[in-house]
């Protein structure tokens, strides 16, 4: 399992990101990435604060990952 950060998630949703095109691809080839909530938070609040995307655009990108991404808790040996 892969852990993907915000940099990523914002990254991979976001068609107009520098590093949209590899964000995507490196998504695509993990087997099975996963992500936690807080990372999703902090997507979100990426998307809606610096990059000025819509509440609900912003929503719809992140709940699109749901098919790919898995989401969970990291414990505290995790980190």
């Amino acid at each position: 399992m892969t852990f993907l950060d915000t940099g990523i998630l914002v990254g991979a949703v976001l068609a107009r990101h520098e590093q949209h095109a590899a964000c995507r691809a490196a998504l695509e080839e993990l087997e099975r990435p996963f992500t936690n909530a807080h990372a999703l938070a902090e997507s979100f609040a990426t998307l809606t604060g610096f990059y000025k995307v819509p509440v609900e655009a912003a929503a719809e990108l992140l709940l699109g990952l749901a098919e790919t991404i898995a989401v969970g808790a990291l414990s505290l040996a995790d980190y």
